[in-house]
């Protein structure tokens, strides 16, 4: 059974990863696209990109924690979160989503200061899938 202090974590997990999610959105919002293609602003898109990528991974965090994980053994690097989620019911869909996230937000996002309009979104609709997944399994309580 989850412990009061478990439950808190895990739901202030959630509550920062949705604070990311809205942060991301809203910033990205207020970057000039050129040519319905390109962002104008490659930091701002990094930082949207870093946001958005984060929220799915504290998304990922608060259901690991509902599932019985140590906050103090929460993965700590991409290949920690692939281990994690590979003994996950949900695997087969979530790896999908992280895998998108992962490669458009952190690799190419962030990392690459990438600025196609298609690809952060495509990146930002997966991180966001993420944490739809992981709410409707804290709320089911399916694993």
């Amino acid at each position: 059974m989850i412990t009061v202090d478990k439950a808190e974590l895990r739901r202030r997990e959630f509550e920062e990863a949705k604070a990311l999610m809205q942060k991301a959105k809203t910033d990205l919002a207020g970057i000039t696209v050129i040519e319905n293609r390109i962002y104008e602003d490659p930091d701002g898109v990094a930082l949207v990109a870093q946001n958005a990528y984060l929220a799915a991974l504290k998304a990922v965090n608060a259901y690991l924690l509902h599932v019985g994980a140590d906050y103090a053994r929460l993965p700590a690097e991409i290949h920690e979160y692939g281990h994690a989620v590979d003994r996950l019911n949900c695997r087969h869909r979530l790896i999908p989503m992280l895998t998108v996230a992962y490669q458009n937000l952190h690799l190419f996002g962030y990392h690459r200061k990438a600025v196609s309009v298609d690809l952060i979104k495509a990146g930002i609709r997966n991180a966001e899938d993420v944490l739809k997944l992981m709410e409707q399994l804290i709320v089911k309580g399916d694993a």
